[in-house]
């Protein structure tokens, strides 16, 4: 009898084996597909993150566009339209009005330049063309500083007039 029960001890023992064997191999089965479907799922989150930053890159271009040509705007409207110093009454036309405005227009079309290059390089970036922003940046940096220096250079100038 003892024969018996350890015949059918290593019996079941063979098939619980065979049945985990089974249960092992398809839980592997499992988890590549489940993995393959994590992969598809990361993938299109990764591609939804490249187009959402490729919007944003565009609209940080179209607000420094709107920036700049509403800098355009109001200096045409400068060019035809000044206070004078003394008298505060409304003067049209005018030396003064026709270069600031001027200078104005030109400031405009500058920020509308150096957007679109801020605009280009972004994308480039994105692209992974190259990662670097120091001669944009340094480049913005001169401009701003020039334009900062003509109209401290022109309101000292007026003042002292």
């Amino acid at each position: 009898m003892s024969d018996d029960v350890e015949q059918k001890d290593w019996e079941l023992r063979a098939v619980y084996r065979a049945q985990l064997s089974e249960d092992r191999t398809e839980l592997s089965k499992l988890r590549t597909e489940l993995s393959i479907e994590c992969t598809e799922l990361s993938q299109e989150r990764v591609a939804y993150a490249e187009h959402r930053t490729h919007l944003a890159n565009q609209r940080t271009f179209l607000a420094w566009v709107r920036t700049g040509l509403s800098l355009v705007g109001f200096g045409f409207g400068v060019t035809k339209f000044v206070f004078q110093h003394e008298g505060k009454t409304p003067r049209f036309g005018g030396l003064e009005s026709v270069v600031t405005g001027l200078r104005m227009v030109i400031v405009g079309m500058a920020i509308v330049i150096l957007a679109y290059m801020r605009y280009r390089t972004s994308e480039k970036a994105l692209a992974g063309e190259y990662d670097t922003y120091e001669r944009l940046a340094a480049a913005i940096a001169v401009v701003m500083a020039l334009v900062g220096a003509v109209i401290t250079f022109d309101l000292l100038y007026n003042a002292l007039r």
